[in-house]
Formats: C-alpha cells, sequence, structure tokens
C-alpha cells in the first residue's frame, strides 16, 4: 500500500478562509490535480481510463485544511501496488509529487531549450532520480531525466497547463504543492509559460523554396521549402510565409513557383497541442540571397 500526503496551498486575493474563495478557482485546482494524479497512475498501471475498480483502489481525499489561504492537505492512497507501479515510481524517488516535479522540470526545460534556438537531446538517467538540464554547447542541450518521463510529461501536459490556468498574479498569485522531500510552486510565469504561445526564433536560416500562393499586397503566402540547414522545417512541406521589406513588385512575381534563396526566421508555436516541441507556423522571409 502507498500513501502519500500532499499540501495543497493556493495563494492571492481571491483565495481565503475568512473573505471567502471563489469556487470555480478552487474547482479548477483540484480537479487538475486530482486528474495529474490519475494519469501518473493510470500510466503506472498500463491503463487509459479510470474504471471502477480503479477509483476503488487509488483514494484521493481532502484532509485537514487551514486557515489564511485557501491549503489543504491530500491523502493519496494506493490500496493494491501492483508490479509496474513499484520500479517507475521508485525510480523517481520515490513518492509521486517528485514524479509530478520531474514532469515539471522536463516540460519547462524542453521550452527553455525551445526558446533559445537549441537541439534537444533526450537521455533517460536514474542515478539520482531528478531532471537534469545540461547545455553542452551554444547549439544544443541534454535533459536528463528517469524513464518514463518523457511520455508521462506527453500525457499530463494539460493538467499542468490546467493547473496554472487560475494564476492571474492577482486573484490567485501562486499554487503551491509540499510533500515530505519535494515541493513544486506555480507562479505567473508558469502560467505564461503552459500557455499555448508563439515566438520568433533568433537564429537565421537558408531556405530555398518556391513560392506557390501569393498576395502581392503585402508580399506574403505560402512557399514550398525544397533545401534547408534548419532542423524544424521538411523539405517538400508547404509553410505560410510572411517578409520584412524585401520584395519589390517584380521580384516578387519573379519567385512565383521558381527556386529562389532566402534567409529568415521562424515563428513557432509550442504548447500542449504539441508536446511543447515547437511547431513551425510560419516563416519570415529577411533577405533573398
Amino acid at each position: 500500500m502507498i500513501n502519500e500526503v500532499i499540501t495543497l496551498n493556493i495563494q492571492g486575493n481571491g483565495v481565503s478562509f475568512e473573505e471567502g474563495t471563489d469556487i470555480r478557482v478552487l474547482a479548477q485546482s483540484l480537479t487538475s490535480l486530482q486528474k495529474l494524479i490519475e494519469k501518473i497512475y493510470l500510466f503506472a498501471e498500463g491503463k487509459s481510463k479510470m474504471a471502477e475498480s480503479d477509483y476503488q483502489n487509488l483514494k484521493i481525499q481532502l484532509i485537514n485544511p487551514h486557515s489564511g489561504s485557501w491549503e489543504t492537505d491530500v491523502l493519496i492512497g494506493i490500496q493494491n501496488v501492483v508490479f509496474p507501479i513499484t520500479p517507475f515510481i521508485l525510480q523517481n524517488n520515490g513518492d509521486i509529487l517528485q514524479t509530478i516535479k520531474n514532469i515539471y522540470d522536463f516540460i519547462t526545460y524542453k521550452i527553455r531549450a525551445k526558446e533559445e534556438g537549441k537541439k534537444i537531446e533526450v537521455k533517460i538517467e536514474n542515478t539520482n532520480g531528478l531532471v537534469n538540464y545540461i547545455s553542452k554547447n551554444s547549439g544544443s542541450v541534454t535533459i536528463e531525466c528517469p524513464i518514463n518521463i518523457p511520455e508521462l510529461a506527453e500525457e499530463t501536459a494539460k493538467c499542468l497547463q490546467n493547473l496554472t490556468k487560475p494564476i492571474d498574479g492577482q486573484s490567485v498569485s501562486k499554487v503551491k504543492l509540499e510533500g515530505n522531500s519535494s515541493s513544486l510552486e506555480l507562479d505567473n510565469n508558469d502560467s505564461k509559460k503552459f500557455k499555448s504561445h508563439s515566438f520568433t526564433s533568433d537564429e537565421t536560416f537558408f531556405l530555398r523554396g518556391n513560392i506557390r500562393e501569393a498576395k502581392a499586397d503585402n508580399y506574403s503566402g505560402v512557399i514550398r521549402v525544397i533545401e534547408t540547414d534548419d532542423d524544424d522545417l521538411v523539405p517538400g512541406e508547404d509553410y505560410h510565409f510572411v517578409s520584412k521589406n524585401v520584395f519589390d513588385e517584380e521580384q516578387f512575381s519573379e519567385s512565383f513557383l521558381k527556386d529562389t534563396d532566402f534567409e529568415g526566421k521562424k515563428r513557432i508555436l509550442i504548447g500542449p497541442e504539441n508536446n511543447f516541441d515547437g511547431q513551425v507556423k510560419l516563416i519570415v522571409i529577411e533577405k533573398m540571397l
């Protein structure tokens, strides 16, 4: 049997025992934590959906609510521990909260590397049960993590996003999870990080392509990639593009359906819908070569 207590603390102007708590905020935080714990349980059990027997086996209860900011202990009890869960939990330092912390670290390290334009190598490493970010050189990083953390991060990314969603810096300023040996504090920066968002890369890349669809009024359209030195772009695929004072009308017409060399940057969308791997949504053409 596994018993673990995680203290959930929600801080902010909108959460208080004395002045009252917005029940929607409270419900979303509790439900998001519940779903996160259930996802970890299902992964360890090799299942995809909670059955009635699983709800009997996995008990998630609120105990000992505290005064002040909204705070309660969440008791997690697993009655029957099957073989697959034991090595999985042990390799994540023995507790569910540490597993949640490892998932959080793995995702935020991926976001950091993507926003810095670095290549990511994931290495399964169980020596310390934690997730480590190792910058190898200026262009790449290694993320070391315990077994199954990459797969779990994909399964639970939406749950973590929902846990951070109520945090606005005012009515809710922080959501904190504390256990015996680990803790995780989520703030407004995490809320922004876990939202689907886009950014323009700092590094420029080479692109040979031909314009398939064109809007002459603003020199934008769709370009098919023929050749590139950028790993995120796929030769043969079509991408929307915009341009920055690159073309005149004659040059734009000449590039239509003709292989042309360009230099540009990427507009990348990153979020749980693409497992925080990042997806090129737009090419920004900066120079015709």
